[in-house]
């Protein structure tokens, strides 16, 4: 059996022995990325939590769609951020998981049996490439559980958790703010860096009756997870 970090590992159970598992396949090379020419390219990103940075990873999926307009894109994201995914366009399959959960709630038969369905949805998406958008162990341990055939992540020197860099295949340099970061990591496909769009439209659709003449909607949302990131509502009118 493979390590987490050899491309061509050895088989990983039942998704490894579909056909279009075995033996070469005709591909396509993107800025030095290989991927299938005879069916759409398979791309899962994995990015869990938390709600601040599934937002700011929103222009990854949306880069990937105009540059793959026929692929399947699939997200992997806790089930407490999965809501802020639900429906998007430019997504087809959510995958969710309750990690968190479960850790506090290891032995349980419930953890298990959830755990179990996460993981064969994981694999059953089949994907080509994993993009670790998180730099830890857990979004690497994640994408070597999907069975990709790449994996694809930040550079161990970009990473949250340089030692994370074991569970990557291909590192990509990053820097600056965390939606560039995100953003570069998508160099290989050959997508250059360009202004993020978050997809204003898909976030805040117009309503019926909706006149461009009219003021548009401002979402201002001043809450946090941890209570040492909350800004004094008092101070942000200042």
């Amino acid at each position: 059996l493979g390590g987490p970090n050899s491309p061509g590992r050895g088989p990983q159970g039942p998704c490894d022995e579909r056909p279009d598992r075995q033996g070469p396949r005709p591909a396509v090379t993107v800025a030095s990325l290989a991927l299938p020419t005879d069916r759409p390219a398979r791309l899962l990103l994995i990015r869990t939590s938390a709600l601040g940075d599934v937002v700011h990873c929103l222009p990854v999926l949306r880069a990937l769609r105009r540059r793959f307009p026929q692929a399947r894109i699939g997200w992997v994201v806790e089930a407490a951020m999965a809501p802020v995914l639900q429906d998007h366009p430019d997504l087809d399959e959510l995958i969710v998981v309750r990690l968190r959960a479960w850790r506090r709630a290891f032995a349980a038969r419930q953890t298990r049996r959830e755990a179990r369905e996460s993981l064969r949805r994981l694999r059953a998406f089949r994907a080509d490439v994993a993009i670790d958008l998180m730099g830890n162990h857990k979004a690497g341990a994640l994408a070597w559980l999907s069975g990709a055939r790449l994996r694809l992540g930040a550079a161990k020197a970009s990473r949250r958790e340089p030692s994370s860099a074991i569970w990557i295949h291909r590192g990509v340099p990053v820097a600056g703010h965390a939606v560039e970061r995100a953003l570069g990591l998508l160099a290989p496909f050959g997508i250059q860096a360009a202004p993020a769009d978050f997809g204003p439209a898909v976030l805040l659709p117009p309503r019926p009756g909706d006149s461009p003449a009219e003021p548009c909607d401002v979402l201002i949302h001043p809450g946090a997870g941890w209570r040492n990131k909350v800004y004094p509502p008092a101070l942000w009118g200042q």
